[in-house]
This record gives structure tokens, C-alpha cells and sequence, in this order.
């Protein structure tokens, strides 16, 4: 591994020679601006092992064509002057094979896991099908402002995890219904009220984990989750669903293996609130305002492993309150 913080100093075509064992290079520079950062294009050549790049604060406006190792996985650029996707094909040709390739003219396959461009503040565009041919697993775009609609359009649909914390967004658009495919969506730190409850709902059916923290959330998103039938891990943390929880009755997310509440201003957790979910393993009611808990309360919790509740006004625990938790 090997961490740079850089400033003006330059990098030539031969500045990472000998370095063909590692696997890990972070290029940071941490102020308030961006700083230009200029690369030749084979200057990455030998770094044959290299598993991660991260460059974090560089702008690399005055840079293009730069060589990616096939055994790349991990692509970070945050807090730069990326303004569209498309320079991602300007700087990084290999990423974007190109569709008019002949047998001929076969372009160097690479196939990364995951690409991170947060905190990219003037990130606003992504043109028409820029993406399409992008083989891509994460995509983090935290902290920008590009639409989900953006997306959409180009082209990249075959996502499994998306992280779009903190873009401020206030509700679910529609629009994200292309992503059939996803295993995990990550929105906390956004100011949804509610998620298409009186429209159309998105299909996430292959959707294992979904995390909704610290949004303006008043009650249990009931209709939406109820076509989530592959969800495992629910984050509702930081959100306002109290002072009583309202759950739904009868069978429901039957696969939810954990299930997060913290700091939701809970005040009482009723009888069978959680019956529902009989596949529970982790609870979480820390930060609440919970003050008594009985049996019935948890009562049918049969599998829970873990259970929070620090920070809570707990003065009563009356007797055999985990008695439904073997």
C-alpha cells in the first residue's frame, strides 16, 4: 500500500517503476480546492498487481488516455472538478470499450467492482448511453447532485450496490426502476418523506439491503417495502417514526434479518410489534426514549441474536422480558 500526499509535485512515466507487487495506491491532497494534477498516460504501466487507485482532491483536467491495469477493481475520484461522465472516456479510455471495435481491433477488456466519484460537487451530467458498456458492480456518488434520471440514461443499468447519500433528494424517483438488478441501494443522509406511497412504486425485487438514515421518514414505508421480497437488512436509523412504533400486522418481509431504529424517538414498542418478523436476528432501538419493556413486546423474536437498547429512559424490565428470545 502506498499513501501520497502529493501537493505540485510532479509524476512522470517513470515515477512507480518497481512497484509491480503493489496493490493499493491513494493520491490525496485534503483542502478546501481541488489541485490540478497532471499524468502521463503510461505512467501506471508497471503497477501490474494494483487492485485499488483512489485520487482524492487532484483535478485531472490537464490529463488524458491513462493506461488502467487489468487487475484493477476499485476506482475512487472524490472532490475533483468532474463535471459529466463523459471525461471518465477521456481520461480513462479502457474503462469505456469501445462499441465499434472489430475482431480485428479487440479492445483490453477491464472489469471493475466498484467506482466511487463522491463529493463531486459540480458532477451534474451523464450523458446518453456515456456508460453503456461500463462492466460495474458499486457505483458511490455520495455528496453530487446527479439525478438518478441522469443514470438512466447513461446506459448503466446492471448495478448491484448504488450509494447516493447525501445528493439531497427528497423522494425515490421513478425513474431508478431500471435498476431491476439491485442487491443493495444506500439513500441516508437525504430528505425523503415518504416513498412513492400514492404512486408508482420501483420494483427492487432482487434488493437484500436498503438503508433509509437520517431522512425525514414519519411512518413505515408499509407499501413499499411489502414488494421487497428479498430484503435482509432494513436501516431506518435517525428518521422519525415515533413516538409509537407502527408496524404492519400479518406476514410481511418475512427474510428481514436486521432491522435498525435507532435515535426515531420511541417512546413505547407495543405488544407483538415485531411478531412479524420471525427470521429476525439483529434489533436495533438504541437512542430512543423507550422506559418499559415486557415479554410481549418481543414476543415472537425467536432467532434474535443481538438487541440494542443503549441510551434509552429503560426504568422498568419487568419479569420474563426475554423470555421470548432463547
Amino acid at each position: 500500500l502506498l499513501r501520497l500526499q502529493l501537493g505540485t509535485t510532479n509524476i512522470t512515466s517513470r515515477t512507480f517503476q518497481g512497484l509491480d507487487q503493489l496493490q493499493y495506491l491513494f493520491l490525496e491532497h485534503h483542502a478546501p480546492c481541488c489541485l490540478s494534477l497532471s499524468l502521463p498516460p503510461n505512467c501506471l504501466v508497471s503497477l501490474r498487481s494494483l487492485s485499488s487507485l483512489s485520487f482524492q482532491g487532484y483535478c485531472l483536467t490537464y490529463s488524458q488516455s491513462i493506461y488502467l491495469p487489468t487487475s484493477l477493481r476499485h476506482l475512487t475520484m472524490r472532490n475533483s472538478c468532474l463535471t459529466n461522465l463523459q471525461e471518465l472516456q477521456r481520461l480513462f479510455p479502457d474503462l469505456l470499450l469501445s462499441a465499434s471495435s472489430t475482431p480485428n481491433t479487440k479492445p483490453r477488456a477491464l472489469f471493475l467492482e466498484m467506482l466511487d466519484l463522491s463529493y463531486n460537487l459540480q458532477l451534474k451530467q451523464a450523458g446518453v448511453r456515456d456508460l453503456s458498456v461500463l462492466t460495474l458492480h458499486s457505483l458511490i456518488l455520495d455528496g453530487t447532485p446527479l439525478r438518478a434520471l441522469d443514470l438512466i440514461m447513461s446506459g448503466l443499468l446492471h448495478l448491484q450496490f448504488l450509494s447516493l447519500v447525501g445528493t439531497g433528494i427528497t423522494k425515490l424517483p421513478a425513474s431508478v426502476t431500471g435498476y431491476s438488478e439491485l442487491r443493495a441501494l444506500d439513500l441516508g443522509k437525504n430528505k425523503i418523506q415518504n416513498i412513492l406511497e400514492n404512486g408508482d412504486l420501483p420494483v427492487y425485487k432482487a434488493l437484500e439491503f436498503l438503508s433509509l438514515h437520517d431522512n425525514h421518514l414519519q411512518s413505515f414505508p408499509i407499501r413499499f417495502l411489502r414488494t421487497l421480497p428479498q430484503l435482509q437488512k432494513l436501516n431506518l436509523s435517525m428518521n422519525k417514526l415515533g413516538p409509537i412504533l407502527e408496524l404492519p400486522e400479518g406476514p410481511f418481509i418475512t427474510n428481514l434479518k436486521v432491522l435498525d431504529l435507532s435515535h426515531n424517538q420511541l417512546c413505547d414498542v407495543p405488544h407483538g410489534a415485531f411478531s412479524f418478523l420471525s427470521q429476525l436476528q439483529e434489533l436495533w432501538l438504541s437512542g430512543n426514549n423507550i422506559s418499559s419493556l415486557s415479554n410481549e413486546s418481543l414476543h415472537g423474536l425467536r432467532w434474535l441474536r443481538t438487541l440494542d437498547l443503549s441510551w434509552n429512559q429503560i426504568k422498568v424490565l419487568k419479569p420474563g422480558w426475554l423470555y421470548s428470545l432463547p
